[in-house]
């Protein structure tokens, strides 16, 4: 009877875990549920969903739409313009990333964020709301924008002169 509670125990998380991950936009323009390669763009009024288990490794542009990814985002080349990005997966930058106005990353409480390089922000409209795991190679430069964290930031250093609120822990390499 214990090893069946057990069982059923995490078939219910499981179940809720890829329930959310996949309900995380409840309309999507273009779907994404196996590997996929090829170059996207998504632009105003569009909403493209990488799905659990997918892979999205083409060059992504985001140009005023919405990218909800519960898989595996790792572009080649990476825009962002303005827009909306919200993450329940796992997601890979390759270089640096600014976010400028009218962008917005929303990295969910199992999202895990990985930047190969520095994180700063270049507008009083640019957001990150942060539940999930945020790291960076390099340091994160708030100058403008808004910050809501509540899960865990690891990066070389923590500038910041603006508003960064939470409950979240960060943890700085190089602190000074």
């Amino acid at each position: 009877m214990k090893t069946y509670r057990i069982f059923l125990t995490a078939w219910l998380l499981l179940l809720a875990y890829s329930t959310n991950a996949q309900t995380i936009c409840t309309t999507c323009s273009i779907t994404i549920t196996g590997i996929d390669s090829t170059n996207h763009t998504v632009s105003t009024g569009q909403t493209l969903c990488i799905a659990s288990g997918a892979v999205l490794t083409g060059t992504l542009t985001i140009n005023g739409g919405t990218v909800c990814n519960a898989g595996e985002l790792m572009p080649d080349t990476f825009l962002f313009t303005q827009g909306t990005l919200i993450n329940s997966g796992l997601i890979t930058i390759k270089k640096n990333l600014t976010i400028i106005s009218g962008a917005t990353i929303t990295n969910e409480t199992n999202g895990v964020i990985t930047l190969l390089g520095n994180l700063s922000f270049a507008s009083t409209t640019a957001q990150l709301n942060n539940a999930g795991v945020l790291t960076t190679t390099g340091n994160i430069s708030i100058g403008s924008g808004i910050v809501l964290h509540t899960g865990v930031i690891n990066c070389r250093h923590l500038y910041s002169s603006t508003t960064f609120s939470g409950t979240g822990s960060v943890n700085q390499s190089h602190p000074n």
